[in-house]
C-alpha cells in the first residue's frame, strides 16, 4: 500500500504517540525504589526505568465483581507512577471485512446499545476510581478483538471511526464512554495518555482525516464541561502496530 508523504506529514504529531506508548509499556520501580539502575553514560547520574503494569480488560466480562480492581491494587504495591489499561471490545466482520458492528461482549457478540454501553462506562469508572485513589497516571489503548473468533487480524480492519454501524460509530461505542468513565473520576491534574486505538494501522491511514477529527473530539470532551480536565495534562495519540502497517 503506498501512502502520501501529505498523509505522513498531518498525522505526525498523532503517530508519534506509537513511541509515547512504548515508553509505557516499558516503564517499573520495584517496592522500596530499589529497581534496575541504568548509569548514563559519562553522566555519573542513576536513572530509573518504570516498568508499568497493563490491566488487560475483555469487555464488561472482565469486569465482574473485583476482577479489575484486585488486579490494579496489586499493581500499586509496585510502587510505579502509571498504569496502562487494555480495555478490549470486538467488532463483526461484514462481508467486505470491514465493520457491521460494534460489540461489548464476545458472548453474544450483539449488536451495541446504550444500555451495554453504560455498563462499560459504569464498570471502567469503578476500575478507574481504583487507579485514581492510588495517585497514577493513566495510558489507555482500547483494543478490538474479532467478536466471533474467526481469526480475523484487527490490524487489518479497514473502518472510518466516524461511520455508524447498526446505530454507533467507533467513537461512540468504544471511546465516549471509555473518556466519561474516567472523567467523572480523574483530578483535574490527573495525566492520561489516551490511544484512540491499539494496533490498527489500515484504518489509520486509509481515514486520517477521520482520526483528526476524532482526537480533537476526545481532547474536547475531556477538557471542557463539568470535571474538567487540564488540557495540559492530557496526551491523545494512536498506536500502530509493532510489526506491520
Amino acid at each position: 500500500m503506498k501512502v502520501s508523504r501529505s498523509i505522513f506529514v498531518k498525522f505526525q504529531k498523532l503517530i508519534v504517540s506509537a513511541s509515547i506508548y512504548g515508553a509505557i509499556g516499558f516503564s517499573c520501580k520495584t517496592p522500596g525504589n530499589q529497581g534496575a539502575v541504568l548509569q548514563e553514560a559519562g553522566a555519573g547520574k542513576n536513572a530509573y526505568t518504570e516498568l508499568n503494569s497493563s490491566i488487560i480488560t475483555m469487555g464488561t466480562e472482565g469486569l465482574q465483581g473485583d476482577m479489575c480492581t484486585g488486579m490494579v491494587e496489586r499493581a500499586a504495591r509496585y510502587k510505579q507512577s502509571r498504569i496502562m489499561f487494555v480495555p478490549t471490545l470486538y467488532w463483526v466482520a461484514a462481508p467486505d471485512e470491514s465493520v457491521d458492528y460494534y460489540c461489548i461482549d464476545r458472548t453474544p457478540c450483539t449488536p451495541a446499545d446504550r444500555a451495554q454501553i453504560a455498563n462499560l462506562k459504569s464498570k471502567m469508572q469503578q476500575c478507574f476510581q481504583k487507579a485514581i485513589d492510588a495517585n497514577l497516571s493513566i495510558a489507555i489503548t482500547p483494543h478490538l478483538d474479532d467478536g466471533l473468533s474467526q481469526g480475523r487480524w484487527r490490524n487489518l480492519l479497514n473502518f472510518d471511526p466516524l461511520k455508524k454501524h447498526k446505530g454507533f460509530s467507533y467513537s461512540e461505542a468504544i471511546l465516549y464512554p471509555l473518556v466519561d468513565a474516567l472523567k467523572a473520576v480523574a483530578k483535574p491534574d490527573t495525566k492520561i495518555y489516551f490511544g484512540l486505538q491499539g494496533e490498527m494501522s489500515a484504518t489509520i491511514f486509509r481515514h486520517p482525516k477521520s482520526w483528526q477529527t476524532v482526537a480533537a473530539d476526545i481532547k474536547k470532551r475531556f477538557t471542557t464541561g463539568e470535571q474538567a480536565v487540564l488540557a495540559g495534562h492530557i496526551k491523545i495519540g494512536v498506536s500502530t502496530n509493532f510489526n506491520k502497517l
